[in-house]
Order: structure tokens, then C-alpha cells, then sequence
């Protein structure tokens, strides 16, 4: 699992805390806090994983528009979150009484603008990552539209010795 991965199943398992600007951030190594309980949907993520949803979006604003516009979409949304893997990753965290907790995150990959969304692997995840999709998307101006979703890559597993 890479590290980036890594750190959002933390967010989602609860390991964060909150920073002086008042964002959440995840806790490192040397961070300490007395645990108040398990988070929402923890036993799904350690034992089922977390799953990820991508789209592409099209627009003809610059990057820097963008970008804040989708950092003011998440503002009105959730809490926003600070990723020490993802630096230039605007994010954030999303509770709800209905579904499970996401993180989003919006980011520009090889050019293009894509929103991400990440939950625990559970039978109400695509509840959830739809519900924080049409949040995000309902507050978009019409000059951004989603272009699609991104297909994900099938896991090859590999043969075993001796075969």
C-alpha cells in the first residue's frame, strides 16, 4: 500500500487531529491523543480495505481558478484536511448520519482536474461516495462538468510458484 493510501485509511479510521488552522490533519508517528473509541466503519476498513472513486472534470479556467473554487466546494461540505502525502491535494473529510465517512480529495493528475473519493469497502460505500459526489458537484459552476468517470485497474493476480 502506498503512502498516500496509507494516510487516508488513517483519516478514515479516525487518526487525526485537529491543526491550528482547524483543519484535520492525520497523526504522525510522534503525535499522541488519549483515543476516544472506535470510528464509524473502522472494522469494514481493516479487514475489507477502502475503495477509490475517480473523475475527470473539463473546464476552461486556469488550474489556480480551479482549484479554488473546488477548495471552496469542499469548504461548504465538509471538514477540510491536510495531507502531508498529497501537499498539493485540496481535501476533506465528510461525516454523515446516513452513510459512512469519505475523504475527497481534488487534485490535477497528468493535466486534468480530478476529484477522488475514498470510503470503506461496505454494502452502503457507493451510497456514500454517490452522496459526496453530488455534493460536490451540485456547488459546481456550469463552466466545470464532470467528463467521466475514470476506470479502475483490475488487479492481476499473479500465478503461483511452481506453475
Amino acid at each position: 500500500m502506498n503512502a498516500a493510501l496509507r494516510e487516508i485509511k488513517d483519516a478514515l479510521l479516525g487518526k487525526t487531529m485537529i491543526a491550528e488552522d482547524g483543519r484535520l490533519c492525520v497523526m504522525g508517528e510522534g503525535d499522541f491523543r488519549i483515543p476516544i473509541g472506535v470510528g464509524e466503519g473502522a472494522a469494514s476498513i481493516r479487514v475489507l480495505g477502502v475503495s477509490r472513486s475517480s473523475w475527470s472534470l473539463e473546464t476552461q479556467y486556469p488550474p489556480q481558478k480551479v482549484l479554488e473554487i473546488a477548495a471552496q466546494c469542499m469548504h461548504n461540505i465538509g471538514r477540510g484536511l491536510i495531507l502531508r502525502e498529497q501537499p498539493d491535494a485540496i481535501a476533506c473529510f465528510i461525516r454523515s448520519v446516513l452513510v459512512r465517512p469519505v475523504v475527497m480529495t481534488f487534485a490535477y493528475e497528468e493535466g486534468a482536474p480530478v476529484l477522488s473519493i475514498y470510503t470503506g469497502r461496505s454494502a452502503t460505500s457507493p451510497l456514500a461516495v454517490r452522496r459526496a459526489y453530488r455534493s460536490f458537484t451540485d456547488q459546481l459552476p456550469e463552466s466545470i462538468a464532470p467528463a467521466g468517470k475514470i476506470a479502475k485497474e483490475k488487479k492481476v493476480k499473479k500465478e503461483g510458484k511452481g506453475k
